[in-house]
């Protein structure tokens, strides 16, 4: 009888262990499921205000670059029946959105388009751009006669790479050089792509430049058909490799960064100029990058490249790739799906700061200016 109740109480002790432990699991489960669901909300923090009046002309490209016809082949492939329908269907899913967040964002994707034109591949570092364009991608027909008109080509979606905390360092750095270089910095840029010059540039792309010849280093990261298609992509192609190689070669010569022309006073008000400091603390000092970078960027650019509203942002979200073809039928909705939701200056000539030899001479059209 003794051992009947033993056992008995053995066994009752088993069953409440084993239903406790259940209880254990599924609130642990519940309590780690939470904040994945609150940190996959992408807010803008409510202390930025977008503002259209921000918005540049001519995509605030930067002077001397030659670009003129590219952004008016681009601005008129968008045509406006395309724009309404693309803003209405992007505004009814982001109520939260306003007009002005809208017209933000969808110029920062005209200048991804740009982008896309002179880089062989241009990775998308915005979740909010990216969610215009995989509209975009719902009107089947628009936007392959948009990419025809503009590019003569598919502009072929990607996967997203991440917002905030970068997957891909060297190709988000490899962006900011690029980017600094065809383009001023708007107030909503850095809230838009998030911080510009966070990451230093791989010192094996950096050998690269400095040991490939033109040719080589075209084929490897630039856009070649549409440098064979548009003489002036392939002109910003040429200006882009030779600053590049003009700056390696000029952040070499010096141990200091103080001693270089981009510490020049007055020298530090572009972007591209940020990114002439990018290339020497890539080269001499990756260590202590981000410090030294910030030291490096004046107080009047430091809110246009660094997200100072959202610091703490951070994104591994993903989209598919999607990729898109002619529908018989007009403005079909296509079935790409999603997991979650240099410029170098023609009239520009080189200073006594910037050193230009015999072998990184300055040609027409490129810049060799104190900053570049």
């Amino acid at each position: 009888m003794n051992l009947f109740l033993f056992a008995l109480i053995i066994i009752i002790i088993v069953v409440f262990a084993k239903m406790f432990g259940r209880s254990s699991a599924r609130s642990r489960t519940q309590s780690t499921s939470r904040p994945m669901r609150v940190s996959s909300l992408r807010t803008v923090p409510k202390s930025y205000v977008y503002s259209e009046s921000d918005i540049p002309s001519q995509l605030g490209m930067l002077p001397g670059l030659g670009l003129e016809s590219a952004v008016r082949r681009l601005e008129e492939a968008l045509t406006p029946d395309f724009q309404d329908q693309l803003r209405a269907r992007v505004m009814r899913l982001k109520p939260d959105w306003s007009k002005a967040k809208y017209e933000c964002t969808f110029f920062e994707l005209k200048r991804y388009f740009l982008m896309s034109l002179i880089m062989k591949n241009t990775p998308m570092f915005s979740d909010d751009v990216d969610d215009i364009w995989h509209e975009m991608l719902m009107f089947t027909k628009d936007y392959s006669t948009f990419c025809q008109s503009f590019a003569g080509d598919m502009i072929h979606h990607a996967p997203h790479s991440g917002g905030g905390k970068v997957q891909i360092p060297d190709e988000r750095a490899w962006f900011d050089w690029v980017y600094a270089h065809l383009f001023e910095f708007t107030p909503f840029s850095a809230v838009i792509w998030r911080d510009f010059f966070r990451t230093p540039l791989d010192r094996e792309r950096l050998a690269t430049i400095s040991d490939f010849n033109q040719d080589e280093l075209s084929f490897r990261w630039f856009n070649q058909e549409a440098a064979r298609r548009y003489p002036e992509i392939r002109e910003v192609i040429v200006n882009l490799i030779h600053t590049a190689k003009f700056q390696i070669d000029h952040a070499s010569s010096h141990s200091r960064y103080q001693d270089t022309s981009w510490a020049a006073s007055g020298a530090m008000q572009t972007g591209m100029m940020v990114a002439g400091a990018m290339m020497f603390y890539s080269l001499m000092d990756t260590d202590h990058f981000t410090t030294s970078m910030d030291q490096a960027v004046p107080e009047e650019l430091k809110e246009k490249v660094n997200n100072q509203v959202d610091s703490s942002y951070s994104s591994t979200t993903s989209c598919s790739s999607c990729s898109s073809s002619n529908d018989d039928s007009d403005n079909n909705q296509s079935s790409c799906s999603s997991d979650s939701g240099s410029s170098c200056s023609s009239n520009s000539s080189c200073s006594s700061s910037s050193s230009c030899s015999s072998s990184s001479s300055c040609s027409s059209g490129s810049s060799c200016s104190s900053g570049s």
